[in-house]
């Protein structure tokens, strides 16, 4: 690499040559050969440096030295290879040959010298020294080019503090370019965004910005034709941006309101007319943030009176809250302005319509009159609007606002409109939406039963005649699935299932539709046809980013083996890297944003930029994913990888969820139904990876592994009591986890507190007290486990409830729902990690006798005479007050304990792993043997389909005659649309069926490969 002496610049930045520099030319002539030469000497040692030969490395070094070469990069180089070498005496010469040149006068300015220094002191954990090195390399050279590569690499790493010093040393060395100021005050701003800088600090720079800022907005001439060079004052639309962010951001949003109002910023300022749309939402978000409401309701009318504002929903919505919370009274005002924009002499305006839709559906209570002319806007608005997918989204709040008899001159208003496109099919199915939208929330099957055949029904009409009518078959899946809801029973997920997959057939690239089907697919078990359907998903490019979380969640529990489908097998553990690896890429992805966002004065971008980064390093979709795969490697008796320590603060919850299909609150539960357990959340997060660390941490025992094992046991050891706070403070932690998982976390922190007493005080007797406590209580939870089991093998408590886990279909005596799946891996990974903790408490033993044998006189802790030194008391005693807060808490929020009970010891916990893993066992062949012979399972779930009799079922008591009518009707319309033999539809219904059947199959098999090894 060439190293040719940088041209000096002048004050301005600019290169000048001086008389001297003319003096010097035949030096550096001289100097490039010189270069050249060292080049070529260093340039076999950087290749074996790159595939890793230090020893070779190390040899070529020695070889260049005896050349007498000396030169800042060689000297760089032959530091960094010392540096990895195995011999300590060669890695602390490393280390001090690093810190001499490093530290040198003059210092080193050569960019490649640097570069492997910063490389030597990133080996040798001594990042100080860089930074050090860094700023005095900066502040001795007038290369700008070695400025601009230290600030870009602090940049790339997110160390803003150090971006900012760097930039202080470019406004001394180029006082007059003036850009250097206002990125000054950007690095400044985000030092104060810097989670991890001290507080005081963030605050310090975050005042330091704003008041920078202040300056600059003063600085703004009020006459338009004098703006000041860049730097000196607000000359961009994108300065003014960053300006109200920082006044947003700290607190100052009436200041940002007047600026954005006041002559030097408004629409009429030349900057105010670099970018309108810019600065217009600059204003609403100040108006909105500033809660001036006076203020804000003068101007809202002021930006309706611009064509550009006019239909834009956020300046009607700041006005009606605006009228709402006004100190004066503007309601006669605003009724006059929405009069006005909803005349029929005027241009149909929706955004116009929506405002005074609300406004007069919030006057309804506060007085009688109102009610006819919100009929007639919802009238008029469906007119304009009826051939659109959001014209229900819009209605319904207000629709499910009137009154009965308005609700039905309503209803009598759609019949007679037949104008739209396809006629009679598009008002039957508005009927269908509106009739849904305002139905009240019912508790009997027989309402969304109702709903969905007449869905069904409509849908095979607009089949016929050749239409799509796809939202339409999605309304009825999801009224089967609130039927399930209701009933609790999964017969209905299946019947939703076969719609769909029907409705797929004609529409394809349907995303609400095939979301749906993934969700129904999940819920009754069969992962590997929702990996299917997840896998086709239209827009694939964006599918790991929104449907992801919908598959990947709790997958360990669900099917932790490889999932095989019609047209390919996947491993669970390459769709979670790929999770993770969209998360983290997209966040390397925007490394050069920034840089690019500073050479082109693009501080929306910056921001932007920042905030994403940001929420992807702290996305709780990492963790989640890492806690998934590691859940896996376990399972199937692999060596799991350690998980990064969370965040400091809140996990950002970046999972989306507005893709889901949805028109009522009922579609909201129905989804919420379909997860498969509940929503996880950060305490949920924080759990899980504490228990991951509990099993890692025996795991890397047993391995030998002590670096991995030293790391695991000081988190478990100092995180359970900020976990238990965690907990505590988090009234609803309990709605993020199942049963199965609040046990596992129970028992966890019971095995925490044995591991804590035997590697901290050195009670490596499983007899001791101490450790039976805890030990005595696993065994109480494992053994009520068996229990629960047990319940399951008993066929005729099976066939007697079909509720939670216990699902029957069309006389299979059981089937592997969710929940049957979640709680027997659950369950396995509790006999796993605990017949772990016994081989590590086996193999404690062993090594306390062979000391014995040996006669080796083990050191004591504490003073002379033996007793526990003060440090080493307070240790025990706080020890001992977590134990009895720990058993507190277990007792009262997850498992109560028996006072009574007697204490029992881990030879009984591995009779009852062993029983515990048979029952599961057992469980699982009994759900294979039900689901044979395929064929006659099959022909079974097609009647479900069909409701052909409900076979199994026919001799309940408790089903209602509606029901029983209901499920009739259900019948004669599948018989009547889909029932012709040998059709299409009737081949697709048994095709469903059977892929069904396998996947349960397959997922089963999964419980039977898991091997579970107690002492």
């Amino acid at each position: 690499m060439s190293s040719v002496a940088a041209p000096k610049y002048k004050a301005d930045g600019s290169s000048a040559m001086t008389e001297s520099d003319s003096s010097k030319d035949v030096w550096d002539k001289s100097k490039i050969a010189f270069t050249s030469v060292t080049e070529r000497r260093v340039k076999p040692i950087e290749e074996a440096a790159e595939v890793g030969q230090w020893k070779h490395a190390l040899k070529e070094c020695e070889k260049c030295q005896k050349k007498a070469e000396k030169s800042d990069r060689f000297l760089a180089l032959k530091a960094l290879v010392l540096a990895h070498q195995q011999d300590e005496k060669l890695r602390e010469r490393g280390r001090v040959e690093a810190l001499q040149l490093a530290r040198r006068e003059p210092v080193p300015t050569n960019q490649r010298a640097i570069d492997l220094l910063v490389d030597t002191f990133d080996e040798l954990s001594l990042t100080d020294e860089s930074n050090k090195l860094w700023q005095r390399a900066i502040s001795q050279s007038d290369n700008k080019d070695l400025a601009f590569s230290h600030m870009w690499k602090c940049i790339a790493k997110d160390n803003w503090l150090e971006a900012q010093k760097s930039l202080a040393s470019f406004k001394k060395a180029f006082p007059k370019e003036r850009q250097y100021e206002f990125w000054n005050v950007v690095m400044c701003f985000l030092v104060h965004l810097d989670p991890s800088v001290d507080e005081k600090q963030r605050a310090l720079f975050g005042t330091l910005a704003y008041r920078m800022l202040v300056k600059l907005a003063e600085a703004v001439p009020t006459q338009q034709d004098q703006l000041l060079a860049l730097g000196k004052s607000i000359v961009t639309a994108e300065e003014l941006y960053f300006l109200v962010y920082v006044y947003l951001d700290g607190g100052y949003a009436e200041e940002a309101v007047q600026l954005l109002s006041g002559p030097k910023f408004d629409e009429n300022s030349i900057i105010g007319k670099q970018d309108p749309q810019l600065r217009s939402e600059l204003l609403l978000k100040a108006l909105t943030k500033a809660e001036t409401w006076d203020k804000a309701f003068s101007i809202c009318i002021e930006l309706l009176k611009q064509p550009e504002h006019v239909e834009d929903d956020r300046v009607w919505d700041i006005l009606l809250t605006a009228e709402a919370k006004a100190n004066t009274n503007r309601q006669t005002d605003l009724e006059a302005l929405l009069a006005d924009y909803t005349a029929e002499s005027r241009p149909h305006n929706r955004s116009a319509f929506v405002a005074r839709m609300k406004h007069l559906r919030s006057r309804a209570g506060a007085s009688d009159q109102g009610n006819g002319g919100l009929l007639s806007l919802c009238k008029a608005y469906f007119s304009q609007h009826q051939a659109k997918p959001f014209v229900f989204t819009d209605l319904l709040p207000i629709l499910s606002s009137l009154d009965r008899g308005d609700q039905e001159l309503f209803r009598k208003f759609l019949c007679t409109q037949q104008s739209a496109p396809n006629g009679r099919q598009h008002t039957n199915e508005a009927l269908m939406i509106f009739d849904r939208c305002i139905e009240s929330p019912s508790s009997n099957v027989r309402v969304p039963l109702r709903r969905a055949r007449e869905a069904a029904e409509l849908y095979d009409v607009a089949h016929k005649g050749g239409l799509k009518a796809t939202n339409v078959v999605i309304l009825a899946a999801l009224d089967l699935c609130h039927s399930s809801v209701v009933s609790d029973k999964v017969e209905y997920i299946l019947r939703a299932i076969v719609l769909l997959e029907l409705g797929r057939e004609q529409d394809p690239d349907a995303f609400h539709l095939s979301v749906l089907l993934i969700e129904c697919y999940v819920k009754l078990g069969a992962f590997s046809q929702a990996l299917g359907r997840f896998a086709k998903l239209s827009i694939k490019n964006l599918q790991m980013e929104s449907v992801a979380h919908l598959i990947l969640s709790r997958i360990s529990s669900i099917h932790p083996q490889e999932a095989v489908n019609e047209e390919f097998a996947l491993d669970p553990i390459e769709a979670l890297d790929a999770g993770i690896d969209v998360i983290t890429r997209g966040t390397g992805s925007l490394e050069g944003t920034i840089r690019m966002g500073l050479q082109n004065g693009s501080y929306s971008q910056i921001i932007n930029t920042v905030e994403l980064k940001a929420s992807s390093r702290t996305s709780m979709q990492r963790w989640l994913y890492a806690i998934e795969t590691n859940k896996i490697m376990r399972l199937n008796n692999k060596l799991p990888d350690l998980i990064a320590e969370p965040p400091r603060g809140r996990f950002a919850d970046l999972r989306d969820y507005s893709f889901l299909y949805r028109l009522t609150e009922g579609d909201d539960k129905v989804h919420e139904y379909l997860r498969g357990g509940p929503k996880s959340g950060g305490s949920f997060t924080k759990a899980m990876l504490f228990v991951d660390n509990v099993a890692n941490f025996l795991i890397f025992e047993l391995a030998a592994d002590a670096n991995l094992a030293q790391t695991t046991y000081g988190r478990i050891k100092e995180q359970a009591a900020p976990l238990l706070k965690e907990l505590a403070n988090t009234r609803e932690w309990k709605k993020e986890m199942t049963k199965a998982e609040t046990m596992l976390l129970a028992c966890a922190l019971l095995l925490r507190q044995v591991i804590v007493q035997v590697g901290g005080q050195g009670s490596l007797d499983p007899e001791a007290g101490e450790a039976r406590q805890p030990i005595t209580e696993i065994n109480r939870i494992v053994a009520d486990a068996i229990g629960c089991f047990k319940r399951k093998i008993n066929s005729e408590a099976a066939k007697a409830t079909d509720s939670g886990d216990h699902q029957s279909l069309g006389g299979t005596t059981k089937i592997p729902v969710w929940e049957f799946l979640h709680e027997s891996y659950s369950w396995l990974e509790v006999c796993q990690t605990l017949a772990l903790f016994l081989e590590w408490m086996r193999q404690q033993k062993k090594q306390k006798q062979k000391q014995g044998k040996r006669g080796k006189k083990v050191a004591k802790k504490g003073d002379k005479n033996g007793q526990p030194a003060q440090e080493d008391k307070d240790e025990i005693v706080d020890g001992e007050k977590m134990d009895a807060q720990l058993r507190d808490w277990i007792a009262r929020e997850i498992h109560p304990a028996l006072s009574d009970e007697e204490a029992s010891d881990v030879h009984r916990t591995s009779e009852l792993i062993s029983s515990l893993h048979s029952e599961i066992r057992e469980c699982a062949l009994q759900m294979i043997d039900s689901l044979s012979p395929e064929d006659v399972v099959v022909g079974r779930l097609v009647d479900v389909v069909f409701a052909k009799g409900d076979k199994g079922r026919e001799n309940e008591k408790d089903k209602e005659k509606a029901e029983l009518r209901a499920e009739e009707g259900w019948n004669e319309m599948m018989q009547r649309v889909y029932g012709e033999e040998d059709s299409q539809e009737m081949e697709l219904v048994e095709k469903v069926c059977r892929n069904v059947v396998k996947s349960w199959v397959e997922a089963v098999e999964g419980i039977l490969q898991i091997k579970v090894k107690p002492e």
